[in-house]
């Protein structure tokens, strides 16, 4: 059987009517009665229309329908002399082109306002044509869906009926005032039954008016429609739609046992609604069907490329998936081998499966009876439905090499065949065991170090609670080692030097610094202080992953006091130093002016002498008591924002008259930076440098002096130490540990560099101290005390920044030094 679906689809095209009847609002009704009559001797159409549409301008004003006659005749006003603009429904339900989706939205609109005729018109209320209920008649093929379904489905809810002897004029009333467009004429029986005998429409009130009858004495029987067209409730909505076709009529009553049901006609409208709810619901079933298609097709698709990719996984990984039945301790049957057995066994899955024995024969005796047999006879002694176990042990490969295995055993057990269901996941663990043999050696091995350490060590949380301490603290603090496991560090921490080190923790665990060296306090049990020097880490458990701090503690109590002695020493010798040396200057200066008397040649060249010694002498004294002052805190900094360009040019100036004496050229090259600085302080420490760059520079040679702005970031471990991320000055500083470098903020990066002739190795270290020179003979040849470069380190130290050399010799040397450039205290 060949379906006819319901055209949802249709066009607007196939369903508008295009030659309407249109009249002007100015048209008489009379002339417009004669025209939708066909009785005008201007109408040529082949057919009676049921309705006019009133437009001027192709806009539309209004429609007139044969209800709309009925109506009026029902008022009883005389025609003559009214034109359709009176009587006319304005505005007129209309539909815009813009507004058409389906034809349902036709039929919408027909049943929302109970219509049958609706105007269409475009976006500007041209009128373009009108879709009547005849024309979705046509256009309809309502066929399959409509056999399916009965009269009674689509039937309309009540009966309008009247006698043969009502008179047209009261029919008209009944339709107006009950909205219907159809009366049925039925005589009733003396029992009460109602016989149906013809119909009544609108169009044959409107034939009526246009041929001018008088509509209150003509009778219903003499319009019926003969021979009466009726539909049974149980017939097909498609019998009833072929009897309404054949017979060119809108409306038909439908009878029951020869006399009329509780139903009425058979509304157009109505039938189509249904008839599209029907379409609906099987084009929804039909996609629904369809969607179960594609989703079964989809999941075929998936399911095939799930087994696909499941293979290409077990076949691709580095581990072995093996499936066993296991019937005793001693007999099995393997059902599943995976390709990576050969990565994890050294043997094939066919092999395996040919040899049912191969695996059990390759497994290391003294494993097989310790491990792998006593769990599988305590699986099979201990039924229980599932569980998971897991073996590991050495297994001979192909090449006769013995590796660690380590296998993931599900197990189920099969009721149907009394046997265990095993799934086994293999891995080679050989490196694995490695591993852990090596971490072993080496957690030994650093016991043994941290026990045996002549140093303090201590290892504790980064929160400072202690974990282990070995016997050269214990010793050095006068104490047992029970007796400082499970305190804190702050409680053998001097209380001014715990808040240095707890910000020093931080910079740890932020990643700022890879380690720490630090001069701090300890207390002994008994109260006494000591001297310890610091360096600190971190590490981390590689099998828990639980992190540590490790620290090595130096006695430098002994070193501290003697320091302290010396420069006490020092300090008090200058001072007793001071006074005569300036009697001593005084006297040969006025010697040197030669008041006193005039000397010979000999003699004035030894009062020459005398006079620079004092000199050198005075700046020694006052060199030693500068540097004593600074760092002892007696000079107390007083820092102000100064620009690094004033700095420099400033200091090069003091220096001045040594440039032009040796003849040695100055390079400058500074970021426009504002630093925070003691300024006095920081010109004579460039000056001091400086100064050196020149004394230890051949004539005719450049010196250079360059600083940038170096951000927090850094390039980590070269040797041991840490490089600066710039390039320009990164290279030639290669050696830098301070902890500077290490933060988080920017800084000022400085550095001097001369063509002199170099530091060797073994002096970078201590060049910096009070005292050290290259050679010894520099303190004569070159007018130097060995002071200099140790107040550098002292007035930038005070700063917060670090200094350092490189050098090459033979090449020349780079002093580096760093300072912050947020203000900070000192």
């Amino acid at each position: 059987m060949s379906q006819h679906p319901f055209p949802l689809n249709l066009t607007l095209n196939q369903t508008i009517g295009r030659d309407p009847l249109e009249v002007s609002p100015e048209t008489p009704v009379i002339q417009v009665l004669q025209l939708m009559s066909q009785i005008h001797p201007d109408r040529k159409i082949a057919s009676p229309s049921s309705y006019a549409l009133v437009s001027q301008d192709k806009q539309l004003l209004g429609i007139v329908t044969e209800r709309d006659f009925v109506c009026l005749a029902a008022t009883g006003k005389p025609l003559a002399g009214m034109s359709v603009a009176e009587m006319m429904s304005s505005p007129a339900i209309a539909l815009r082109v813009t507004d058409y989706q389906d034809i349902s939205s036709v039929l919408n609109l027909f049943e929302q306002h109970q219509i049958s005729h609706l105007p269409v018109v475009d976006e500007n209320n041209q009128l373009l044509g009108v879709i009547t209920a005849e024309t979705l008649r046509r256009k309809l093929n309502i066929v399959h869906l409509s056999k399916l379904r009965r009269v009674r489905d689509a039937m309309s809810d009540r009966v309008i009926y009247a006698p043969p002897t009502a008179s047209i004029l009261q029919l008209a009333q009944l339709m107006a005032h009950h909205q219907t467009s159809y009366i049925a004429i039925a005589q009733t029986a003396t029992d009460g039954t109602v016989y149906p005998i013809g119909t009544i429409a609108e169009r044959d009130i409107v034939q009526s008016q246009a041929l001018n009858l008088d509509l209150a004495n003509l009778t219903a029987q003499t319009l019926i429609d003969r021979p009466l067209r009726f539909l049974h409730p149980e017939e097909s909505l498609w019998a009833a739609c072929n009897l309404m076709q054949q017979h060119q009529i809108r409306h038909c009553p439908i009878i029951e046992n020869r006399h009329l049901t509780q139903g009425d006609n058979l509304n157009p409208t109505e039938l189509y609604q249904t008839v599209a709810a029907l379409q609906q619901r099987l084009a929804e079933k039909t996609a629904q069907c369809d969607r179960l298609q594609q989703a079964l097709a989809i999941s075929e698709t998936r399911y095939q490329n799930s087994e696909l990719r499941l293979q290409e996984v077990l076949n691709s990984v580095r581990a072995a998936i093996i499936c066993r039945r296991l019937y005793t301790p001693q007999s099995w049957q393997a059902e599943y081998y995976s390709a990576g057995c050969e990565q994890v066994y050294s043997y094939a899955a066919q092999e395996f499966i040919t040899d049912p024995n191969l695996w059990s024969t390759r497994i290391h005796p003294e494993d097989w009876q310790a491990v792998v047999l006593p769990c599988l006879e305590r699986l099979c002694q201990h039924r229980s439905d599932s569980g998971t176990l897991l073996l590991e042990y050495r297994f001979l490969h192909r090449d006769q090499t013995w590796h660690w295995i380590s296998e993931t055993v599900t197990f189920d057990w099969d009721a149907t065949a009394h046997c265990w269901m095993l799934t086994t996941i293999g891995l080679d663990i050989t490196e694995r065991k490695q591993v852990e043999t090596a971490l072993r050696h080496s957690e030994t091995r650093f016991r043994a170090i941290f026990a045996d350490a002549p140093t303090g060590m201590v290892l504790s949380t980064p929160q400072g609670q202690i974990v282990q301490v070995n016997q050269s603290l214990c010793q050095m603090l006068d104490c047992s080692e029970s007796d400082l496991q499970g305190r804190s560090l702050q409680d053998i921490v001097a209380p001014e030097d715990w808040l240095q080190e707890c910000h020093r923790t931080e910079q740890l665990l932020a990643q700022e610094l890879s380690s720490y060296r630090l001069e701090k306090r300890l207390m002994k049990q008994n109260g006494e202080t000591i001297w310890v020097s610091l360096t600190a880490g971190l590490l981390q458990d590689p099998i828990q992953g639980t992190l540590y701090k490790l620290g090595m503690y130096e006695n430098i109590t002994e070193r501290r006091t003697v320091e302290r002695l010396k420069d006490r020493v020092i300090s008090v010798v200058s001072h007793e130093l001071r006074t005569p040396l300036s009697s001593i200057q005084g006297s040969l200066g006025l010697l040197a002016t030669g008041q006193l008397g005039t000397l010979n040649p000999d003699g004035q060249e030894l009062l020459n002498i005398a006079v620079a010694e004092a000199q050198r002498l005075t700046r020694l004294v006052n060199d030693i008591l500068d540097l004593e002052r600074l760092k002892s805190g007696q000079i107390h900094l007083v820092k102000n924002p100064h620009r690094v360009t004033q700095l420099i040019a400033r200091a090069v100036e003091s220096v001045r008259s040594l440039f032009s004496e040796t003849q040695i050229g100055i390079e400058v090259s500074a970021v426009p930076e504002e630093i925070w600085v003691d300024g006095d302080r920081m010109i004579q420490a460039l000056t001091n440098l400086l100064s050196n760059a020149i004394k230890f520079s051949p004539p005719q040679t450049t010196i250079s002096i360059r600083v940038q702005r170096v951000e927090s970031h850094f390039a980590k471990h070269d040797s041991g130490t840490d490089r600066l991320a710039n390039r320009e000055i990164c290279d030639l500083a290669p050696f830098c540990s301070c902890s500077l470098l290490n933060a988080s903020s920017p800084f000022i990066l400085f550095c001097i560099s001369d063509r002199g002739r170099g530091i060797p190795v073994e002096k970078l270290s201590s060049i910096f101290e009070p005292f050290e020179q290259v050679d010894l003979t520099d303190s004569h040849q070159k007018d130097g005390s060995g002071l200099g470069l140790a107040i550098c380190k002292s007035i930038i130290h005070r700063h917060g920044g670090e200094i350092w050399v490189a050098s090459t010799v033979g090449r020349g040397s780079h002093f580096f030094f760093t300072l912050p450039l947020a203000q900070t205290d000192e």
